[in-house]
């Protein structure tokens, strides 16, 4: 028995934080790993909805 289930915040929080912006800053690029990802985030390369 798993001990969590997504509830409704957290599959919409997965659904936002994923969700594709067309012209966004950073739209198409592709990344090796999380690491990569990550650089590019806080290098200001990605527009995010997260600050």
């Amino acid at each position: 028995d798993p001990l969590v289930a997504p509830t409704l915040d957290m599959v919409m929080g997965c659904y936002y934080l994923t969700e594709e912006r067309e012209g966004a800053e950073g739209e198409g690029k592709k990344f090796f790993d999380f690491d990569e990802a990550r650089i590019a985030s806080s290098a200001a390369v990605l527009a995010g909805t997260m600050a």
